[in-house]
């Protein structure tokens, strides 16, 4: 029996998850459902690329599409690694050069910091190997000479050998003997993350239809070392504001799918126990939900609840008094654009926590267009939703530990929205920035501004502006001052009405 039938036997069994015996680390990843969102162990990228599709996780080919482990990385290259998957190519009789197209795995993904979340936005060196929509195996630029039919499920195994690497592929319930290709290569290069991968070179496109779709992953070895702090959903963070015993709070919620539940709760922490005081359904849109309540004086402990595959899930925060109340003095921590080449900051955040401020305020440009990579998604309107999220997703989880224990006021500038200056001239739709108006469809701005104002103090005067857009104006005490936030940029004039036409 092959290595790589043996892995899968013992993966499909779950029994190479039985650690304690061989002080091997191991995890198994079996998606259930169909849902956006890949899971709270995975980064995909790009978001709206990936999905989950009845137990299996789906992509087209093409360039950076990585499922990257956000909790398992190899950092001890030196030690024994391997890891498994089952794949399959749908609708290669679409592709016009099927050898340019691959499915399999990246190993040694690094960045330009050493940082697991950093390297899964910023991958720059990786060692890629698979199975091209030829059928033909492959490390790096070794290809096999054997082919298999890959439009059929196929087994991987990757494994670290003495020499470098060596990749097994097999159709399963075959009698065939597994391909096998071996490539020698330098142990301290497979450091770093790994990730599901579908590829294709320049000329390969997207493969015109071709999609991949995996079956269950897995790996097991003493080089990898896992980091549980780096799991990130089903809830992602949460941001709010506090009035005196009254709360808005907002969560965000990883991109569910039609059969998850709709309902998620915000509990407070009453004794030993834990009081429901609101529960609400999230924004189809946004994955966000909106909670408000009323909380005790003093500092209250809080938990978001959400039962995601029929495991309920918590994100705490505490909620902290208005320091007015306290005799502490008001310290603010203001920020604003954030062009995300550092992500996730671990260095300023630390020293922000140092300061312990409590009151966050976010001034704009929480995002840029170039955030991780990848082509801008203007339309339709939920495929841009979710490259904004991708995106929004970077500023939460730089922050989300700050943000949930101190309010914050956060307000969207022109980068958030996709331009590249905003005057909103009353929210009219526009084709030319300089016109001034808005170039999204209403409801993805909408969407924007839910996802970073909902949390603050109802609106000053809540009527929409032109096309249904939404508005945030409003005031706020804390720390004993009166807080007024302004969105002014939202009705100046567009340069060109200001200037004289050409003739």
């Amino acid at each position: 029996m092959s290595r790589c039938s043996s892995f899968f036997n013992l993966l499909l069994l779950s029994l190479c998850l039985s650690c304690a015996q061989n002080a091997s680390a191991a995890f198994e990843i079996t998606w259930q459902g169909s849902r956006p969102w890949t899971g709270p162990q995975t980064w995909a990228s790009p978001l709206y690329e990936w999905q989950i599709e009845a137990g299996r996780a789906v992509v087209a080919p093409g360039y950076n599409h990585l499922l990257q482990q956000t909790v398992w990385r190899v950092e001890h290259p030196d030690k024994d690694f391997q890891t498994g998957t089952r794949a399959m190519f749908r609708g290669l009789d679409q592709a016009k050069n099927k050898s340019a197209l691959w499915a399999g795995f990246a190993v040694g993904i690094q960045g330009l910091m050493d940082d697991q979340r950093h390297i899964l936005v910023g991958p720059k060196e990786r060692i890629n190997a698979g199975v091209r929509g030829d059928g033909r195996a492959f490390i790096g630029d070794q290809v096999s000479r054997e082919q298999i039919d890959p439009s059929k499920v196929f087994i991987m195994t990757l494994i670290k050998t003495d020499a470098g690497l060596s990749l097994e592929v097999k159709l399963p319930g075959s009698d065939a003997p597994a391909i096998v290709v071996n490539q020698d290569i330098d142990h301290a290069r497979l450091k770093g993350n790994f990730a599901l991968a579908a590829g294709s070179t320049p000329r390969g496109g997207t493969g015109h239809g071709v999609t991949v779709a995996f079956g269950r992953w897995g790996a097991r070895g003493k080089a990898l070392v896992r980091n549980r702090s780096n799991t990130f959903g089903p809830v992602l963070w949460s941001q709010y504001t506090r009035q005196g015993n009254d709360i808005k709070l907002l969560a965000m919620l990883a991109p569910m799918g039609e059969e998850d539940p709709k309902a998620v709760s915000m509990q407070v922490k009453e004794g030993d126990g834990w009081k429901t005081i609101d529960t609400q359904d999230y924004d189809p849109l946004t994955y966000s939900v909106l909670f408000r309540g009323k909380v005790a004086d003093g500092r209250v402990g809080y938990r978001v609840v959400y039962s995601y595959l029929g495991e309920a899930h918590h994100w705490q925060g505490t909620f902290i008094p208005d320091p007015a109340t306290t005799g502490e003095p008001l310290k603010i921590a203001a920020f604003s654009c954030d062009h995300g080449y550092a992500f996730p900051l671990p260095t300023m955040v630390q020293n922000v926590k140092a300061q312990k401020p409590n009151l966050l305020f976010f001034a704009g440009d929480q995002i840029y267009e170039i955030y991780g990579g990848f082509r801008l998604q203007r339309k339709p309107t939920r495929l841009a939703m979710l490259d904004y999220l991708r995106k929004y997703y970077q500023f939460g989880w730089t922050w989300r530990d700050l943000l949930a224990t101190t309010p914050s006021i956060i307000i969207p500038d022109d980068h958030d929205v996709f331009q590249g200056n905003i005057w909103g001239a009353g929210g009219k739709p526009t084709r030319n920035e300089a016109d001034g108006g808005y170039t999204m469809d209403p409801e993805w701005v909408n969407g924007v501004q839910r996802t970073q104002t909902a949390h603050l103090p109802d609106a000053y005067d809540p009527t929409p502006i032109k096309q249904g857009i939404g508005v945030y104006y409003t005031a706020m005490d804390w720390g004993g001052a009166p807080i007024a936030v302004i969105e002014d940029r939202k009705w100046k004039s567009g340069p060109r009405s200001m200037l004289p036409q050409k003739p």
